[in-house]
Protein backbone atom coordinates (compact mmCIF):
# COMPACT_ATOMS: atom_id res chain seq x y z
CA UNK A 1 0.00 0.00 0.00
CA UNK A 2 1.37 3.39 -0.95
CA UNK A 3 0.56 6.84 0.32
CA UNK A 4 -1.10 9.42 -1.87
CA UNK A 5 -0.93 13.18 -1.77
CA UNK A 6 -3.74 15.19 -0.24
CA UNK A 7 -4.64 16.84 -3.52
CA UNK A 8 -5.46 15.45 -6.95
CA UNK A 9 -5.00 17.19 -10.28
CA UNK A 10 -8.13 15.57 -11.73
CA UNK A 11 -11.72 16.49 -11.02
CA UNK A 12 -13.81 13.62 -9.70
CA UNK A 13 -17.38 12.89 -10.76
CA UNK A 14 -20.01 12.72 -8.07
CA UNK A 15 -21.25 9.17 -7.65
CA UNK A 16 -24.74 10.57 -7.22
CA UNK A 17 -25.36 11.43 -10.84
CA UNK A 18 -22.48 10.58 -13.15
CA UNK A 19 -23.10 13.87 -14.94
CA UNK A 20 -22.21 16.73 -12.64
CA UNK A 21 -18.90 17.16 -10.84
CA UNK A 22 -18.74 18.05 -7.18
CA UNK A 23 -15.58 18.68 -5.19
CA UNK A 24 -14.64 18.58 -1.52
CA UNK A 25 -11.43 18.48 0.47
CA UNK A 26 -10.69 14.98 1.70
CA UNK A 27 -10.43 16.22 5.27
CA UNK A 28 -13.27 18.72 5.23
CA UNK A 29 -15.91 16.36 6.59
CA UNK A 30 -13.61 15.58 9.52
CA UNK A 31 -13.34 19.27 10.36
CA UNK A 32 -17.05 19.99 9.98
CA UNK A 33 -18.28 17.07 12.04
CA UNK A 34 -15.50 17.19 14.67
CA UNK A 35 -14.32 13.67 13.98
CA UNK A 36 -12.27 11.56 11.58
CA UNK A 37 -14.78 9.51 9.65
CA UNK A 38 -14.36 6.57 7.29
CA UNK A 39 -14.12 8.01 3.77
CA UNK A 40 -14.46 6.38 0.36
CA UNK A 41 -13.97 7.43 -3.25
CA UNK A 42 -16.88 5.19 -4.24
CA UNK A 43 -20.44 5.25 -2.89
CA UNK A 44 -21.44 2.78 -0.20
CA UNK A 45 -24.74 1.99 -1.91
CA UNK A 46 -26.00 0.54 -5.18
CA UNK A 47 -29.11 1.99 -6.87
CA UNK A 48 -31.07 -1.14 -6.00
CA UNK A 49 -30.36 -0.54 -2.28
CA UNK A 50 -31.93 2.92 -2.17
CA UNK A 51 -35.08 3.47 -0.16
CA UNK A 52 -37.18 6.52 0.63
CA UNK A 53 -38.91 7.22 3.92
CA UNK A 54 -41.17 10.24 4.11
CA UNK A 55 -41.19 10.10 7.91
CA UNK A 56 -37.56 11.21 8.30
CA UNK A 57 -38.16 14.51 6.50
CA UNK A 58 -38.23 17.44 8.88
CA UNK A 59 -36.14 19.63 11.20
CA UNK A 60 -34.16 18.20 14.11
CA UNK A 61 -31.91 19.28 16.96
CA UNK A 62 -28.92 17.25 18.14
CA UNK A 63 -27.14 16.83 21.47
CA UNK A 64 -24.80 19.72 20.66
CA UNK A 65 -27.63 22.17 19.92
CA UNK A 66 -27.01 21.81 16.20
CA UNK A 67 -30.02 22.11 13.88
CA UNK A 68 -30.51 19.58 11.10
CA UNK A 69 -32.92 19.89 8.18
CA UNK A 70 -33.77 16.90 5.99
CA UNK A 71 -35.61 17.53 2.72
CA UNK A 72 -36.61 15.25 -0.13
CA UNK A 73 -34.92 15.97 -3.48
CA UNK A 74 -37.84 16.54 -5.84
CA UNK A 75 -36.51 19.09 -8.33
CA UNK A 76 -35.17 17.40 -11.47
CA UNK A 77 -32.23 19.83 -11.47
CA UNK A 78 -31.44 19.36 -7.79
CA UNK A 79 -28.14 17.59 -6.99
CA UNK A 80 -27.48 16.88 -10.65
CA UNK A 81 -29.81 13.90 -10.60
CA UNK A 82 -30.10 12.32 -14.04
CA UNK A 83 -33.36 11.43 -15.78
CA UNK A 84 -32.76 7.75 -15.12
CA UNK A 85 -32.36 8.28 -11.37
CA UNK A 86 -35.21 7.98 -8.90
CA UNK A 87 -35.25 11.48 -7.51
CA UNK A 88 -37.33 10.58 -4.46
CA UNK A 89 -34.46 8.46 -3.14
CA UNK A 90 -32.27 11.50 -2.55
CA UNK A 91 -32.25 13.89 0.37
CA UNK A 92 -30.82 17.31 1.03
CA UNK A 93 -29.40 17.31 4.56
CA UNK A 94 -28.35 20.62 6.10
CA UNK A 95 -26.55 21.10 9.41
CA UNK A 96 -26.35 24.40 11.30
CA UNK A 97 -23.90 23.78 14.14
CA UNK A 98 -23.48 25.54 17.47
CA UNK A 99 -21.00 27.96 15.86
CA UNK A 100 -23.60 28.97 13.25
CA UNK A 101 -21.75 27.24 10.43
CA UNK A 102 -23.98 25.67 7.78
CA UNK A 103 -23.04 22.59 5.78
CA UNK A 104 -25.24 20.91 3.19
CA UNK A 105 -24.97 17.27 2.16
CA UNK A 106 -26.44 15.09 -0.52
CA UNK A 107 -27.81 12.08 1.34
CA UNK A 108 -28.85 8.64 0.08
CA UNK A 109 -30.80 6.41 2.43
CA UNK A 110 -30.24 2.72 1.73
CA UNK A 111 -30.76 -0.62 3.39
CA UNK A 112 -28.45 -3.61 3.79
CA UNK A 113 -30.04 -6.65 5.38
CA UNK A 114 -32.09 -5.15 8.23
CA UNK A 115 -29.96 -2.04 8.75
CA UNK A 116 -30.47 1.49 7.42
CA UNK A 117 -27.52 3.64 6.33
CA UNK A 118 -27.03 7.09 4.84
CA UNK A 119 -24.31 7.84 2.30
CA UNK A 120 -23.21 11.46 2.83
CA UNK A 121 -21.61 13.61 0.12
CA UNK A 122 -21.00 17.34 0.45
CA UNK A 123 -23.21 19.38 -1.84
CA UNK A 124 -21.52 21.64 -4.34
CA UNK A 125 -21.44 25.18 -3.00
CA UNK A 126 -20.03 24.62 0.49
CA UNK A 127 -17.37 27.34 0.87
CA UNK A 128 -17.17 27.76 -2.91
CA UNK A 129 -17.45 31.54 -2.70
CA UNK A 130 -14.14 31.72 -0.86
CA UNK A 131 -12.24 29.60 -3.39
CA UNK A 132 -10.75 30.18 -6.82
CA UNK A 133 -11.34 28.04 -9.89
CA UNK A 134 -7.79 26.71 -9.56
CA UNK A 135 -8.73 25.49 -6.08
CA UNK A 136 -11.41 23.20 -7.54
CA UNK A 137 -8.77 21.42 -9.63
CA UNK A 138 -6.95 20.32 -6.49
CA UNK A 139 -9.68 18.63 -4.49
CA UNK A 140 -11.56 15.38 -4.89
CA UNK A 141 -14.90 14.10 -3.67
CA UNK A 142 -15.42 11.51 -0.94
CA UNK A 143 -18.36 9.67 0.60
CA UNK A 144 -18.90 8.91 4.26
CA UNK A 145 -21.44 6.46 5.62
CA UNK A 146 -23.41 6.28 8.83
CA UNK A 147 -25.65 3.63 10.29
CA UNK A 148 -29.06 5.15 11.06
CA UNK A 149 -31.52 4.01 13.70
CA UNK A 150 -34.96 5.42 12.90
CA UNK A 151 -37.32 5.98 15.80
CA UNK A 152 -40.54 7.85 16.31
CA UNK A 153 -39.57 11.51 15.84
CA UNK A 154 -35.88 10.69 16.30
CA UNK A 155 -32.79 9.59 14.39
CA UNK A 156 -29.56 8.16 15.73
CA UNK A 157 -26.71 8.68 13.24
CA UNK A 158 -23.64 6.54 13.91
CA UNK A 159 -20.58 7.08 11.70
CA UNK A 160 -17.86 4.48 11.32
CA UNK A 161 -14.76 5.48 13.31
CA UNK A 162 -11.64 5.94 11.18
CA UNK A 163 -9.33 5.20 14.12
CA UNK A 164 -11.01 1.82 14.54
CA UNK A 165 -10.62 1.14 10.81
CA UNK A 166 -6.93 2.09 10.86
CA UNK A 167 -6.32 -0.35 13.70
CA UNK A 168 -7.94 -3.14 11.68
CA UNK A 169 -5.53 -2.43 8.82
CA UNK A 170 -2.52 -2.25 11.14
CA UNK A 171 -3.46 -5.59 12.71
CA UNK A 172 -4.09 -7.18 9.29
CA UNK A 173 -7.63 -8.09 10.29
CA UNK A 174 -9.20 -6.93 7.03
CA UNK A 175 -8.29 -6.68 3.38
CA UNK A 176 -9.91 -3.68 1.76
CA UNK A 177 -8.38 -1.50 -0.94
CA UNK A 178 -7.35 1.86 0.48
CA UNK A 179 -4.73 4.60 0.48
CA UNK A 180 -3.22 6.80 3.17
CA UNK A 181 -3.01 10.55 2.75
CA UNK A 182 0.53 11.91 2.77
CA UNK A 183 1.48 13.82 5.96
CA UNK A 184 -1.96 13.12 7.37
CA UNK A 185 -2.36 9.35 7.75
CA UNK A 186 -6.08 9.64 7.07
CA UNK A 187 -7.44 6.54 5.34
CA UNK A 188 -9.36 6.78 2.06
CA UNK A 189 -11.06 3.61 0.87
CA UNK A 190 -10.72 2.85 -2.84
CA UNK A 191 -12.58 -0.47 -2.82
CA UNK A 192 -15.61 -1.10 -5.03
CA UNK A 193 -19.14 -0.68 -3.72
CA UNK A 194 -19.55 -4.46 -3.54
CA UNK A 195 -16.43 -4.77 -1.39
CA UNK A 196 -17.52 -1.88 0.81
CA UNK A 197 -20.85 -3.54 1.45
CA UNK A 198 -19.21 -6.84 2.38
CA UNK A 199 -17.17 -4.91 4.94
CA UNK A 200 -20.27 -3.12 6.26
CA UNK A 201 -22.20 -6.36 6.65
CA UNK A 202 -19.32 -7.97 8.53
CA UNK A 203 -19.09 -5.17 11.09
CA UNK A 204 -22.72 -4.02 11.12
CA UNK A 205 -23.15 -4.87 14.79
CA UNK A 206 -19.61 -4.31 16.07
CA UNK A 207 -19.87 -1.70 18.87
CA UNK A 208 -16.22 -0.68 18.40
CA UNK A 209 -17.00 0.45 14.87
CA UNK A 210 -19.44 3.06 16.14
CA UNK A 211 -17.84 4.51 19.25
CA UNK A 212 -19.69 7.58 20.50
CA UNK A 213 -16.49 9.53 21.17
CA UNK A 214 -12.75 9.37 20.72
CA UNK A 215 -11.63 9.76 24.34
CA UNK A 216 -8.26 11.19 23.34
CA UNK A 217 -9.58 13.86 20.97
CA UNK A 218 -13.14 14.17 22.23
CA UNK A 219 -14.30 13.68 18.66
CA UNK A 220 -17.91 12.61 18.26
CA UNK A 221 -19.07 9.92 15.86
CA UNK A 222 -22.71 9.69 16.93
CA UNK A 223 -25.48 12.25 16.66
CA UNK A 224 -28.86 11.86 18.32
CA UNK A 225 -31.49 13.91 16.48
CA UNK A 226 -34.85 14.85 17.94
CA UNK A 227 -37.51 16.11 15.55
CA UNK A 228 -38.64 19.66 16.19
CA UNK A 229 -42.41 20.25 16.44
CA UNK A 230 -44.16 22.02 13.59
CA UNK A 231 -45.73 25.38 14.35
Amino acid sequence: MKKIALFSSEKQKSCFSGKQKFFVLLGLICLILSGCLVKSLHPFYKPSDLVFRQDIIGAYTDQNKGVWKIEGAVNKNFLGVGKSDKQQNYYKISLLDEKKRTTTFQGCLFKLDNNYYVDFYLEKGNNDDAQTELYSYHVIGVHTVAKVLIGKNSLRIKWYNEKWLSELFEQNKIRLSHEKIEDNDAVVLTASTNELQQFMRKFANDPKAFQKKDKEKQDEFEYVLTKMPLF
